[in-house]
């Protein structure tokens, strides 16, 4: 959601439901312990060693896939469950960028100098429901912010143009 905060321009993104980021994080971590878990259950616990040791190559490629995959899958979905939501703030009067992520395990400001920032890039995504316009806007150091959510590429020029705007009247 983009729109006007006074004369700053105000971007959210879209914040998941905590829901969602609850399925995500369950299946993450079912994922990581429920493939893996009865996998090395059948493993004595006094000769792991030579139990691993006396394994041939293929049964040891599957045990390493097994232990291993889950724990990476389902350690993608918790990262996904536990991502942070950006809110990017041009605020003319202070000179500065602000971008701010609000999620449950990280969370900070960041402040640019609006003279930093690149000109917003127009660019297209497809999508199965079609095209999707969004503004690629480069802040200071390369991190760039994806400014989605226009409706066509009407609004997403509109907002543009008004970024662009937003930063030359900035410009030192």
């Amino acid at each position: 959601m983009i729109g006007y905060d006074g004369e700053a321009i105000l971007y959210r993104e879209a914040a998941p439901s905590w829901w969602s980021r609850s399925v995500f994080v369950l299946m993450g971590l079912t994922l990581a312990i429920m493939i893996p878990g009865p996998v090395w259950m059948q493993v004595e616990r006094d000769e792991i060693w030579p139990s691993i040791a006396a394994l041939t190559p293929f049964a040891f490629l599957m045990l390493t896939i097994f232990t291993l995959l889950p724990l990476v899958v389902g350690g993608i979905f918790v990262a996904i469950g536990l991502a942070s939501v950006t809110e990017l703030r041009l605020d003319p009067a202070s000179g500065a960028a602000e971008r701010i992520r609000r999620g449950p395990v990280i969370r900070g400001r960041e402040r640019f100098p609006l003279s930093g920032i690149g000109a917003p890039e127009l660019a297209l995504r497809h999508h199965d429901d079609g095209p999707g316009f969004f503004l690629r806007l480069n802040l200071a150091e390369g991190r760039p912010v994806e400014i989605e959510g226009f409706q066509d590429k009407a609004e997403a020029e509109f907002w543009r143009d008004r970024i662009l705007k937003l930063l030359a009247s900035a410009a030192p």
